[in-house]
This record gives C-alpha cells, sequence and structure tokens, in this order.
C-alpha cells in the first residue's frame, strides 16, 4: 500500500506478495515501470542484518544461499569471504541493517510506555537495531508488565519507544495473531481494486483517508 501510494523509493525483501489473495499489484507495477530500486533478498539474510545492528557490529555471516542469484545480485554490497577459524570454509557476510524508524503493533501496554510483544523475537530484533521505534497497540495493561511474572519474558522496555498510540486493529484487514481474524472480504476487494492505480487510490480514499470503524 505504500507503495502504491507513492511513499516508498526503495525496498529490501525476500518476497512481497498478498499471499494466497496473488500477488502484490502496486508492487510489481510499480518494479516494472521502475518507480521503485528493488535490492533482492532473503529472510535469513536481514534477520542476520537487523542482528548485526541490534548489536553494533557492521556485518554478520550467512550461510545457506552461497552460488544462489541472490548474492549475485547483491555482489555490490554483500561479500563471500572466507571462515577464518577454516580456511576451505566460503561464508557469506551481509552488512549490518541499521533503520532509522521502527514501526511495529502490539498486544498489550503499560502505562509507563513498555510493551508486550510475548514470543515475537523478530519484533525485539528490528526495535533494538533502529534509531528509535514508533508502535501501535491493541489494549492497554493495567500494571505495571515488568510487575508480572508471567508477562516479564515477553516486555518490550520503554527505553526503545519513542512513541505508542492505542489504534486497536491496526492491522486491520491482516490477521493479528489470536487477537482479530484477517478480513477476507477486504483482503479479496483490496487485490482486485489494486490492480489499477486507479483502482487502487479510490480503495486508499475509502479506507485509508475517510475515518472508518473496523468491528
Amino acid at each position: 500500500m505504500l507503495i502504491g501510494a507513492g511513499c516508498v523509493a526503495s525496498i529490501q525483501a525476500g518476497v512481497i506478495s498478498l499471499g494466497e489473495y496473488g500477488a502484490a499489484p502496486r508492487y510489481v507495477a510499480a518494479q516494472r515501470e521502475g518507480r521503485i530500486k528493488v535490492k533482492e533478498s532473503t529472510c535469513p539474510a536481514i534477520e542476520a542484518a537487523l542482528t548485526a545492528g541490534e548489536r553494533g557490529i557492521p556485518f554478520m555471516p550467512v550461510r545457506g544461499i552461497i552460488g544462489s542469484d541472490v548474492v549475485r545480485l547483491r555482489s555490490d554490497e554483500w561479500k563471500v569471504g572466507t571462515n577464518p577459524f577454516e580456511p576451505h570454509d566460503p561464508i557469506l557476510f551481509v552488512p549490518a541493517i541499521r533503520p532509522d524508524v521502527a514501526l511495529i503493533h502490539a498486544p498489550l501496554a503499560d502505562r509507563a510506555g513498555n510493551l508486550w510483544i510475548g514470543r515475537n523475537g523478530h519484533t525485539r530484533v528490528l526495535t533494538h537495531a533502529a534509531a528509535f521505534t514508533i508502535a501501535t497497540f491493541e489494549n492497554w495493561y493495567d500494571g505495571n508488565l515488568f510487575d508480572d511474572e508471567r508477562m516479564r519474558a515477553g516486555v518490550l522496555p520503554a527505553q526503545y519507544v519513542r512513541a505508542s498510540v492505542h489504534v486497536p486493529h491496526a492491522t486491520w484487514p491482516m490477521r493479528f495473531g489470536e487477537i482479530h481474524a484477517e478480513d477476507s472480504a477486504n483482503l479479496r476487494r483490496y487485490a482486485k481494486a489494486a490492480a489499477t492505480q486507479e483502482g487502487f487510490d479510490a480503495y486508499l480514499q475509502e479506507f485509508v483517508f475517510n475515518e472508518r470503524k473496523v468491528a
């Protein structure tokens, strides 16, 4: 949707699609027309790069994709080198990713600014790597999350969060864990509308720019 709205200049991802609802048509169109720069990647490589950013180191080694076309396409930034402990063992080095801003959605937040993200370790890595985080969340938690032994392990401390906003169903029409299911009818509608820029613009006007209450 950000691509369709003209808000994206470049993107790095393993895949962008609507899953069972088909291809992401605004992404496909922008790529074909050369309106965005696409950096091919893989989920393991992105996670490794964010981990490097989280730890404050310049790169992270990755296995499993040496010899692939993805490495060839990213040869300007990714480097195949030698394992310093095993001279005949090639390994791929990917540079750190340090986002300026991380945008996340959490199930719970307390009044101290702490967020509960549960077992979502990818969110934790992303927020640690980013300069700062802006979060939306589903529900308020009564009390301090760190005081609850059941919740403590899944808490993202307030020090990593620049601002948080109470926005229930912020991931709509997508699913959000067990809190709410996806709106399959709306996703089918979006996939059909986004096949053209005009259809996408009309969808954006109705469901983004116009205030709408989600049940």
